[in-house]
């Protein structure tokens, strides 16, 4: 049995980059097992508090910085397409911004974003698949999605810090399975951290976007996958005003130790705190960057090579 921990303080990097490695060695490594620590703990005292995640929208244009290229390009079709909680859109457009109002007695009027729907029936997706220029989703229920196909896998297993550090894993599993080679794949976490939550949610709550949706009476005739948000958090907005959308670089130190054991530490070099603490919980596309980087590494490695990523 070949056994990969991953030990990342997202949990929704950490669905997104086991459920990569799932997909891409399904077929070349036949006793896989995949081992996700959630850090509840992290989770619960971050700046994006789960149950407050907002519904978010990415572009899919400029989504060619994939190192297995082939590979990612349809596994995000894939989580894209095939969620019922994603909502791929054809057309987005900025409205016109209304004349700003000095009155600080009433509230400031959000910005609205105009989106018109892709139509997926049988027989037209095909066609709208290629025509796609971005899409609306909820990282909670996509993760939920995502943590229902690992688990049908058979697998996947989901444990806490709780329950003892990663060394501990590892001797548990060895002592009660047939375990040859382990990789643990360890994300380092800055400790230059944002200190008020409460900040970081109105940051993210203040620049929501209200979302007009176009020519939806042609769509009448399908059945609408998921509930139509009437605001999301449009990333590629945020991170422009947030100037948290720089190069985000990846790095990794590896260990070997007599006990076939190989420790992965991945961190990243330019550090940003809305980056790394509010975008990378809410962004799936960086999440898939980091999944496409963790392959690359873990093919380097076995080749006794070393490589750097821009996400």
């Amino acid at each position: 049995m070949s056994l990969i921990i991953l030990s990342h303080p997202s949990t929704f990097v950490s669905y997104v980059v086991a459920y990569t490695i799932l997909n891409f060695y399904k077929n070349s490594i036949r006793q896989l097992q995949i081992v996700i620590v959630e850090h509840q703990q992290h989770q619960l005292k971050n700046n994006i508090n789960h149950d407050l995640s907002p519904w978010c929208g990415l572009t899919t244009l400029n989504n060619n910085h994939f190192l297995n290229k082939q590979f990612m390009d349809v596994l995000a079709s894939h989580i894209i397409f095939g969620s019922a909680c994603s909502i791929p859109l054809l057309s987005i457009r900025n409205s016109p911004t209304p004349a700003m109002n000095f009155n600080v007695m009433e509230k400031p009027q959000q910005k609205t974003l105009e989106v018109v729907i892709a139509d997926l029936q049988p027989q037209f997706q095909a066609r709208t698949q290629t025509n796609v220029v971005g899409f609306l989703y909820h990282p909670i229920l996509l993760m939920n999605d995502i943590r229902g196909r690992m688990l049908g896998s058979g697998k996947v297993i989901f444990t806490s810090p709780l329950h003892g550090e990663v060394d501990g894993i590892v001797q548990q599993f060895r002592n009660n399975n047939a375990v040859d080679e382990v990789v643990v794949l360890d994300f380092f976490q800055n400790q230059d951290t944002l200190q008020s939550s409460v900040a970081s949610h109105f940051l993210v709550y203040s620049n929501l976007f209200n979302i007009q949706y176009q020519g939806t009476s042609s769509l009448a005739h399908q059945q609408p996958r998921v509930r139509h948000p009437a605001t999301a958090l449009w990333l590629p907005s945020f991170k422009a005003i947030t100037n948290s959308n720089g190069e985000h670089l990846l790095s990794y130190e590896t260990n070997h130790n007599s006990s076939r054991t190989t420790t992965i530490s991945i961190q990243t070099n330019s550090y940003n705190p809305i980056r790394e603490e509010i975008v990378a919980h809410l962004d799936l596309l960086m999440a898939l960057g980091t999944g496409d980087f963790v392959l690359q590494v873990i093919n380097q490695v076995l080749q006794g090579r070393r490589i750097s990523s821009v996400l």
